[in-house]
């Protein structure tokens, strides 16, 4: 298995539990140095447009706040 697969099945699941249990996932996914947005700066092309992709839904259905994270 490659690594970049694994990244984006990762990234694809924690989009999945954002939907699912927004409330447990929420303190995890305000860390914008690491963990999910960590993936938008990955060397693999394909990991970054997963991660987009799962944050354009995220963001589209309200699930997740990008105010915070811009700078």
């Amino acid at each position: 298995t490659e690594t970049w697969e694994v990244k984006t099945n990762i990234v694809v699941a924690l989009g999945d539990l954002c939907c699912v249990h927004p409330n447990s996932l929420q303190p995890y996914m305000k860390q914008s140095s690491s963990g999910f947005y960590a993936l938008l700066a990955d060397s693999d092309r394909r990991v970054r447009a997963t991660t987009v992709q799962v944050c354009t839904h995220l963001v589209l259905n309200d699930m997740l706040r990008v105010h915070d994270h811009l700078h």
